[in-house]
């Protein structure tokens, strides 16, 4: 068995779950969701389609945020609505 050092992390007691907070994360195959951290955990993961659209790529220039409703959603930049406005 190998030792392990006595100066790393202590994680004999973590955070209980509850106490950790819900961050918004960006999942699937193509990373079109915005979901709950919390929704990621309750299901398992993230499952999606596999598929590709053009808009897509312009998803990588707005942020995946809590929104003033709780949900966790995407917020529209103006880098996002240029790229759309190109396609």
């Amino acid at each position: 068995m190998e030792n392990v050092s006595s100066s790393g992390p202590d994680f004999s007691d973590p955070l209980p779950i509850e106490q950790i907070e819900s961050t918004c994360v960006v999942g699937g195959c193509s990373g079109q969701p915005c979901v709950s951290s919390d929704d990621v955990l309750a299901n398992g993961g993230i499952v999606t389609t596999c598929e590709y659209r053009e808009e897509y790529r312009c998803d990588r220039s707005a942020q995946c945020e809590r929104q003033e409703s709780g949900e966790c959603g995407w917020v529209q930049t103006d880098s996002l609505e240029e790229c759309l406005e190109r396609l």
